[in-house]
Order: structure tokens, then sequence, then C-alpha cells
């Protein structure tokens, strides 16, 4: 436990410190997830375009032998 004052100032700005980089982290923790879920929405159009082409090529075709 901290005994003088000067040690519960330099206490009270460690944990300052500590919660200005917590925040920054979840900050860039934020921007990723934001940019991973946009990647995800504009594959989720290509791969559903792409189920659609197959399932007709799929439909159009005959028997395959091979």
């Amino acid at each position: 436990m901290p005994e003088n004052l000067r040690d519960i100032r330099h206490k009270i700005r460690t944990v300052q410190s500590i919660r200005k980089i917590t925040r920054a982290m979840k900050m860039v923790a934020a921007a990723k997830l934001a940019r991973i879920q946009g990647q995800v929405e504009r594959g989720r159009a290509y791969w559903e375009r792409l189920d659609q082409i197959i399932g007709h090529v799929a439909s159009q075709g005959e028997d395959a032998s091979h």
C-alpha cells in the first residue's frame, strides 16, 4: 500500500496511463473489426452470385460420366 502522497500520485498516473493505453487498444481493435466486417460483406455478395452461377450451370448440364 502506498505510504506517502508521492507514491499515491505516482499510482494514479500509472493507472491513468494504463487507461489511455487500453482505450487506444480498443479503438484499434474496433477499426480492425470494422475493416474485416466490410471484407466479409463484400465477399458474401461474391459467393452468393457464384453459387447462383454454379447452380445454373449444374441444372443445364447433362449427366457427366467422367
